[in-house]
């Protein structure tokens, strides 16, 4: 009897040993399988970052905060112009330009940054950039544009904060060479600890000029194109003052590189604008 019951403990205890294995292989297989979504899942989400990236619009680089930037006089602005020349050899983001007061031009009332195939140190290319005297809260922000097209190219206007820091960022118009016929325009802001954006990207002809206009209101963000409403927000509009920025960059990420079919020199011109604050004071 005890030899009979002896030989029954054994059986259910290899038993038992053989079930619980296949427990944890079941497990183990479950892991495995789960572990496997998961990678497969943060791929998906990587490839889908990496693409956005490469056709949505970013924040422009931190030049407001840079210590290498300052005003130039340059002969032939008026008096009464509202801009001021910026003299920067700093670029961020792979960008490949200098921005030099010789590639700014006050002519006919015109605003006009061309940028040049040309080494000034170790940058491949010079161009132009000019910021706004005075900062300012809301209003209504005009501008009568004309664009050139190549890849790398990158004109822009943008309002940047008053107070030296790199957000919120309005981009009032934004355009890469290699897409002249999209235009677009971003409000980027800070979303807890994260910076995040809205914004629109829209199809436009292709002609020599183009209205461009922001209405900036306590509630509100509206961009309009030649007179017609594009886009309207009211995600984080910012509440502070800030002034204008006007470029013409080179390279970087969303650009790309200049290739065999840019063609240079590039102009990018300011014919006419209208400046429309609720305030506005001197920088």
């Amino acid at each position: 009897m005890l030899k009979k019951a002896f030989k029954w403990l054994l059986i259910s205890s290899c038993a038992l040993l053989l079930c619980s294995v296949f427990i944890i292989y079941v497990i183990e297989s479950i892991d495995a399988i789960l572990s496997e979504q998961a990678e497969g899942s943060e791929h998906a989400e990587r490839e889908s970052k990496s693409a956005q990236a490469k056709t949505a619009p970013e924040s422009q680089p931190d030049r407001p905060v840079s210590t290498d930037r300052h005003d130039v006089a340059v002969a032939g602005i008026p008096e009464n112009s509202p801009w001021r020349v910026i003299e920067l050899s700093e670029s961020h983001d792979n960008q490949l330009q200098y921005y030099s007061p010789h590639n700014v031009n006050f002519d006919d009332g015109h605003v006009a940054i061309t940028t040049h195939e040309e080494l000034i140190g170790n940058k491949r290319y010079t161009s132009g950039m000019v910021e706004s005297k005075h900062a300012y809260l809301y209003g209504k922000f005009s501008f009568v544009i004309s664009v050139s097209e190549g890849k790398g190219l990158f004109p822009a206007i943008w309002l940047m904060p008053a107070e030296n820091k790199a957000l919120p960022e309005i981009d009032i118009f934004e355009m890469i060479g290699s897409a002249p016929d999209e235009f677009y325009g971003v409000v980027h802001y800070m979303d807890g600890s994260a910076q995040a954006r809205d914004f629109f990207k829209t199809k436009v002809a292709r002609k020599d000029t183009y209205l461009i206009e922001l209405e900036w209101t306590r509630e509100s963000l509206r961009w309009f194109i030649d007179g017609e409403c594009k886009f309207e927000t009211s995600k984080c509009v910012p509440d502070e003052p800030m002034y204008l920025i006007v470029n013409q960059a080179v390279g970087g990420q969303w650009p790309g590189v200049p290739d065999e079919n840019t063609l240079f020199p590039a102009t990018f011109i300011l014919k006419s604008w209208a400046v429309e604050p609720e305030w506005s004071q001197p920088r």
